[in-house]
């Protein structure tokens, strides 16, 4: 350990009640302190997180030329503090604190943005958002950086696969920065190409790449022609803090409202002009107008392609098309996504993968230790 760092550790502790004892990386072992100018007057802060009992709790230290001292302490929304950064999220020239809150367990935490309000700091993140890894920087559009940070958040899915977007935060929202899609998802594509290397049977890594190739030649002015409905749609998901916590809804190209915010979470419009969204009762899909094509009935439903989709209920996974009529005949342990007429699928009993075409028929079963491939192609 460093003598900085050692240092800094010191000052914590010095300020820190009786008992408490700095937070270390879970995974690197570094103190998880911060040195930064959070309030803007050009003199850094230092911010940390430490732990009394049970509790996780944040420290900001400021320094008034002779002596650091306490300027703030609040706890936490976790038992552990999962990142801490520092990056101009809310205004040019002026650093937020991002924190990720993470409970005892769990794959997620729940995302903080802490921000001066000339009085103290006031976490102004929307509610119960949740990443596994967090990334803040200045990313370049087709005009190059602007002084502001977008925030890359990757959630954890299946295997090592994790479902990545990049927003900014805007009125109390974060709403996807498409502008620097193409800069973004270049570095997610290396990382599924690593995976699809490595892991060549896990067809799932595959269709991670393609979405993040699709979506490297989104920008500000391509996002329409990449997908047709979000062209027609012109809408994009964007969440607000009720007295109901966090809730979701759809701004136009102006940054309106045009779907009330009132979903648990929403999807993107897809190339059929629906949109995937969550509520109380269940997930279902929109149209541009908000009214509901397919019910919220499920639990969850996956991207739609060739005009069928995989949805899960109490049973397992079937198969809707777009108007939300379901196609198979019985539930599947696992089905994947419509591919040139065709989708991965594995049977609920036997655990037997195989392909189902259009018409929902399974066409080829294979064990679970040999290898998926089609009529045409050969095992290397």
């Amino acid at each position: 350990m460093t003598d900085d760092a050692q240092r800094l550790i010191g000052l914590m502790q010095e300020h820190a009640p009786p008992g408490a004892e700095v937070q270390r990386h879970a995974e690197r072992g570094e103190p998880m302190i911060i040195v930064a100018d959070l309030d803007g007057d050009g003199e850094p802060e230092i911010a940390g997180a430490y732990r009394l009992g049970a509790e996780t709790r944040l420290l900001v230290l400021r320094s008034d030329g002779r002596s650091w001292k306490s300027a703030a302490a609040w706890k936490g929304g976790g038992y552990e503090v999962s990142t801490m950064q520092a990056a101009p999220l809310v205004r040019r020239g002026r650093l937020s604190l991002l924190v990720g809150w993470r409970q005892v367990g769990a794959v997620r935490s729940e995302l903080a943005l802490y921000d001066w309000t000339g009085d103290g700091w006031e976490d102004i993140a929307p509610r119960n958002v949740t990443f596994s890894y967090a990334e803040a920087e200045d990313m370049p559009g087709a005009e190059g950086k602007d002084g502001l940070a977008e925030l890359a958040l990757w959630s954890h899915e299946t295997g090592q696969a994790y479902a990545v977007g990049v927003y900014r935060y805007k009125g109390g929202s974060l709403v996807p920065a498409y502008g620097v899609y193409p800069y973004y998802f270049r570095r997610v594509i290396r990382y599924y190409e690593r995976l699809v290397r490595e892991y060549p049977r896990e067809l799932f890594y595959k269709a991670y790449l393609r979405d993040a190739i699709g979506k490297a030649g989104w920008s500000a002015g391509e996002e329409a022609e990449a997908k047709p409905g979000m062209r027609a749609a012109g809408l994009f998901p964007a969440a607000v803090k009720t007295v109901q916590g966090t809730k979701w809804g759809y701004v136009n190209a102006e940054g309106r409202f045009a779907i009330a915010p009132q979903y648990e979470f929403a999807g993107d419009f897809q190339g059929n002009g629906l949109a995937v969204v969550g509520s109380r009762r269940g997930v279902g899909a929109i149209d541009t107008s908000g009214h509901y094509r397919i019910k919220p009935l499920y639990e969850t439903i996956g991207e739609f392609s060739e005009g069928r989709a995989a949805a899960v209920d109490k049973e397992g996974f079937k198969v809707i098309d777009e108007l939300g009529r379901v196609l198979t005949t019985e539930a599947y342990s696992y089905i994947g996504t419509f591919r040139d007429g065709r989708a991965l699928a594995t049977d609920s009993g036997s655990g037997h993968y195989g392909y189902l075409d259009r018409e929902v028929r399974l066409r080829s079963r294979f064990n679970t230790w040999k290898p998926v491939i089609s009529q045409t192609e050969k095992p290397s």
